[in-house]
């Protein structure tokens, strides 16, 4: 599920900001991008306090969900740079959607935890 919605939101998001050019259909594509960013962050969510030992759960999942805001808090300035190097903001938020791609990768390397129990 993880993969697919990786998969989803990369090819996504170049549809939203590249080819849905009247308002109509960037309102559905928007819609759908929504619905594969949404479950992207569920995915996470519930797979992130598997791979922690109880006593550590919490801290730990806590600790990898919001890490991933602080890394977000550069975002502006990255897409400032990116439509000044790019020459627009479908170009710019196209070549950010490369982060699903990083998230495939991740997820060769990821545990598999279904049907094995929590650590303790």
């Amino acid at each position: 599920m993880f993969a697919f919605m990786c998969l989803g939101s990369f090819v996504m998001l170049p549809i939203t900001y590249l080819f849905a050019d009247h308002l109509c259909r960037r309102l559905d594509v928007v819609a759908a991008v929504g619905i594969f960013q949404q479950r992207h962050l569920q995915r996470i969510s519930d797979l992130s306090p598997e791979l922690y030992p109880t006593r550590l759960r919490a801290t730990g999942a806590g600790f990898c969900f919001n890490a991933g805001r602080v890394l977000a808090s550069a975002s502006p300035f990255l897409t400032g740079w990116l439509v000044t190097e790019l020459g627009s903001f479908g170009r710019a938020a196209s070549t950010v959607a490369l982060v699903y791609l990083v998230g495939l990768v991740v997820l060769i390397f990821a545990p598999e935890t279904r049907g094995k129990p929590l650590p303790e």
